[in-house]
């Protein structure tokens, strides 16, 4: 399990403090002028995952991701904090104001609707979705899901979502997986709702073999 304990050692921009028996996360935004961004679990669905458990944190500085999120920013500062030089965020459906960024590409919704007619066959490490209408995350995912690396991840956030064995729920993960054109493989399932009502995070991974879900 990675989780919070483990996450410095996997990526050195990140690091995790214990004040007074709680755990605080925090992202290096500047080394030269020691500055640093909190990871509050109540401002991030990202740091609400880690902070409940999450195993797998694919995003290294040298990633690729689709980031679309049409509910906030601060997730994507958080990326943006952790990628370097050689890393590229492509970024839909979003309102943020990132100045003179060569590591981030913004798909215009009206004229690009895919990453596709921006930039050729862009292979993404990690693609991350955070929609509000849970009935537009299959079309959306499968939409995307072509321009996966191999053994890449896909990040959902689901909405509205009472418990995690709901019917509903389980059912959109599996038309996800069954309808895809990939071999995609349920990783973890976080429940966000400490942080985030009714929120529930899915991770899958694009595999060489397929596998059901139960």
């Amino acid at each position: 399990m990675i989780g919070i304990d483990n996450l410095n050692k996997n990526n050195s921009r990140i690091i995790w403090e214990n004040h007074n028996g709680r755990k605080k996360l925090y992202t290096i935004t500047s080394a030269s002028k020691n500055q640093y961004r909190d990871w509050g679990p109540f401002d991030s669905k990202l740091s609400a995952a880690l902070f409940n458990g999450l195993e797998i944190f694919p995003f290294k500085p040298s990633s690729k991701i689709f980031y679309s999120n049409d509910s906030s920013d601060t997730t994507l500062s958080h990326l943006f904090d952790i990628i370097d030089s050689i890393g590229m965020i492509y970024v839909q459906k979003s309102s943020v104001k990132i100045k003179n960024s060569k590591n981030i590409v913004m798909i215009d919704n009206e004229k690009d609707n895919t990453v596709d007619k921006h930039n050729g066959k862009e292979q993404f490490d990690v693609i991350y979705l955070d929609i509000t209408n849970n009935q537009n995350l299959e079309a959306e995912t499968l939409k995307h899901e072509t321009n996966l690396k191999n053994l890449g991840f896909i990040i959902i956030i689901f909405q509205s979502v009472s418990k995690t064995n709901d019917s509903s729920f389980k059912n959109q993960i599996n038309n996800i997986i069954n309808h895809s054109a990939l071999s995609l493989q349920l990783i973890q399932e976080v429940n966000l709702a400490d942080f985030f009502k009714s929120n529930m995070m899915v991770v899958l991974q694009k595999t060489e073999k397929s596998f059901s879900v139960i």
